[in-house]
């Protein structure tokens, strides 16, 4: 059937709009999200103590795209609505997928700026933990993204 359509498509001048309308209905939906990743002075990384998390309230701070949203602007607009911080985005880190869920995660490297940490609807705490305490805390998909942005890091500090 599918191929029949492409025939079709290529024969006759189909408007713009219905193109891309064939296109969305035919292609896998996922949500995208945008991660930071933010470290102290002395090496200890932001977690977020997430209300509705119930077996691992702890999580890197983060959300989903907003149509149209650029994912700089997603993640500089969570960490203000969920906290009520300022902060810079520096670079990309890597992109991350869910092995359980039809996601993709823009994982980004950022730093603190300012701002009081306010509890809101999503987020009940924010706390900087060591590296070492991480594990206990996260679900094992993030523990596995942190240990993975760790390594790269140290890679790219020993190029430099």
């Amino acid at each position: 059937m599918k191929e029949f359509l492409f025939k079709l498509w290529r024969w006759l001048p189909i408007p713009f709009w219905a193109e891309w309308r064939f296109i969305w209905c035919i292609t896998q939906k996922f949500l995208v999200g945008a991660i930071a990743v933010i470290f102290d002075r002395e090496g200890k990384i932001l977690l977020f103590r997430h209300t509705y998390r119930r077996k691992y309230p702890w999580g890197l701070p983060g959300g989903w795209l907003k149509y149209g949203e650029d994912a700089d602007q997603a993640i500089k607009r969570e960490l203000q609505e969920e906290a009520g911080f300022s902060i810079h985005v520096k670079k990309p880190l890597l992109i991350g997928r869910s092995k359980y869920y039809p996601r993709i995660d823009l994982v980004f490297l950022c730093e603190y700026l300012h701002g009081e940490f306010r509890p809101s609807a999503e987020v009940s705490e924010a706390r900087f933990f060591e590296i070492e305490a991480v594990p206990q805390l996260l679900k094992p998909e993030e523990n596995d993204l942190i240990t993975r942005i760790i390594t790269d890091l140290n890679r790219d500090k020993e190029r430099s």
